[in-house]
């Protein structure tokens, strides 16, 4: 899965787009059709918590004042995640 932050400063002073991928595996064969809404709703907000660490990281140690994002409540990414979800065959 990708996910995509932009961020603008009210007063144009910087810029920041980040695109994340995540790449998840089960330890057993699943079937798209067996994935849960669990999986689904949760999957991005997994990811979501390290971007928020990078950008405060990055903005940090540019010599701005660290950009805390807020929580972000990712629950309306599921239904877009499960409309883009494919399986990648073994090798």
């Amino acid at each position: 899965m990708s996910l995509g932050v932009e961020i603008e400063a009210e007063n144009g002073s910087f810029h920041i787009e980040i695109d994340a991928t995540a790449d998840y595996s089960f330890k057993k064969k699943t079937a798209l059709d067996e994935l849960d809404t669990f999986f689904y709703v949760n999957a991005p907000a997994l990811l979501f918590p390290y971007i928020r660490a990078y950008i405060s990281t990055l903005t940090n140690l540019s010599g701005f004042p660290p950009v805390n994002l807020p929580t972000l409540n990712t629950t309306h990414l599921g239904e877009e995640l499960r409309d883009h979800t494919t399986t990648l065959s073994e090798s």
